[in-house]
């Protein structure tokens, strides 16, 4: 396949993942890898620790690797 084609799939089967997430799973992932927010501010509006919106992360980005497993 032609890199450009491999990407584009990439991308859409990314898209894909992220429409299965629920808005507050998706929020929490806009606000860290698209606007760049850091744990601590987003912990400080949610009143609770960037610990625990490190953990929030991270069950996130598992539920995402096994659905993009499962497409190939």
């Amino acid at each position: 396949m032609y890199p450009i084609l491999d990407t584009r799939v990439q991308i859409e089967e990314l898209n894909k993942a992220l429409a299965t997430l629920t808005k507050e799973e998706r929020d929490l992932i806009e606000a860290i890898f698209f606007r760049e927010e850091s744990l601590k501010s987003i912990g400080e509006k949610e009143k609770v620790t960037h610990q625990a919106i490190g953990k929030r992360r991270d069950r996130i980005l598992e539920k995402l690797r096994k659905i993009l497993e499962d497409k190939i």
